[in-house]
């Protein structure tokens, strides 16, 4: 039996494997797909080694 969710940012209904598991939401998944969080998670990680090489002894 699958269910189902609607991603609060592209809306799209998908299953709920399409989305992280997180225990303090009501249904326990997030309310964003990983379609959707995987491309922000990147850019910050990105943009986080680019402030660790700023701050990195030479």
């Amino acid at each position: 039996m699958n269910h189902f969710k609607c991603c609060k940012k592209c809306g799209k209904s998908k299953t709920l494997s399409e989305f992280h598991r997180n225990e303090k939401c009501p249904d326990g998944y997030q309310y964003n797909c990983k379609d959707c969080i995987n491309p922000g998670i990147k850019e910050r990680a990105r943009r986080k080694r680019e402030e660790a090489k700023l701050w990195s002894p030479i």
